[in-house]
């Protein structure tokens, strides 16, 4: 379930699932032995479980190029294919490991994303009306790099007084949009040159 502007690759109840289909592929790997049956058909179950959790965690959006989450699920699908350690919960403990691990990223992405939100809401100063947008001066720019003063620019027309000379004013139809675009190339920027 992905909630606006927060990644959640593994909700609770999906975590819940892999977890009973894996205590389902243990538990059946150990009947199986029981029925002294399980050197034979044990490997086979390995290889179905292995191909089932890669493809869902695949689906959920989860990479096995970190080397973590790989060696995890290479580890299980090796433990449960060797007779005699197939006994072992690997299929349990290898996908609490990997939906622990994604979850820990995910929340780590969360985190910076809202730490993003908190400077964009810096810069743009959140709290003023669209009115008060449209009454900004040049000195409330976002920051002093060209890129904002020529956005600045483009939300302020200049005009002929007379013999007072020229004067710069706000636009009216400046939107609270184009400041927050604006506001977001400049983090954007800004992240690039860090």
């Amino acid at each position: 379930m992905e909630k606006k502007g927060k990644q959640e690759r593994i909700s609770g109840i999906d975590g819940f699932f892999m977890l009973g289909v894996a205590l389902l592929f243990d538990g059946f790997q150990f009947l199986l032995i029981i029925l002294v049956v399980g050197i034979f058909l044990n490997p086979i179950v390995g290889i179905v479980a292995w191909l089932t959790f890669y493809l869902w965690f695949t689906m959920k959006g989860v990479s096995f190029s970190d080397t973590r989450k790989s060696i995890t699920l290479l580890l299980a699908g090796i433990v449960e294919v060797m007779p005699g350690l197939d006994v072992l919960p690997a299929w349990t403990l290898s996908t609490f490991l990997i939906i622990s691990l994604t979850r820990l990223e995910d929340q780590a992405v969360n985190l910076k994303t809202t730490l993003d939100r908190k400077k964009i809401a810096e810069k743009l100063k959140v709290g003023r009306s669209p009115v008060e947008y449209r009454n900004l001066r040049p000195s409330d720019s976002l920051s002093s790099s060209n890129q904002n003063k020529a956005a600045n620019d483009e939300n302020y027309q200049t005009t002929d007084k007379g013999a007072v000379g020229r004067q710069r004013v706000p636009l009216q139809n400046i939107s609270y949009e184009k400041n927050l675009k604006a506001a977001n190339e400049n983090v954007h920027n800004q992240n690039k040159a860090a």
